[in-house]
């Protein structure tokens, strides 16, 4: 496993697979406000296929407000509050 610091400022992180694709990590911490944190933009290469789970049991996410969603969906960006 290879480890990455990300530093305090604005940042891209460009992963390049072996097939060519990559995938881009926006760290944003610039963008905090009171409790937010600020963002990380994480870009995929095309519209592809992703799994949401909530803990280490992978139980599927649920929605915000109501039944679970499906836990796969099709996606070009994700976008998830800074740790």
């Amino acid at each position: 496993m290879n480890k990455v610091e990300m530093p305090e400022n604005d940042c891209d992180v460009i992963l390049v697979f072996p097939s060519g694709k990559e995938i881009t990590i926006q760290s944003r911490p610039s963008y905090a406000d009171g409790d937010y944190a600020g963002s990380l933009d994480i870009i995929l290469p095309e519209c592809t296929c992703v799994i949401c789970w909530k803990g280490d049991n992978m139980e599927p996410a649920p929605e915000a407000n109501g039944p679970e969603f499906p836990h796969e969906r099709m996606a070009k960006q994700l976008i998830i509050e800074l740790p």
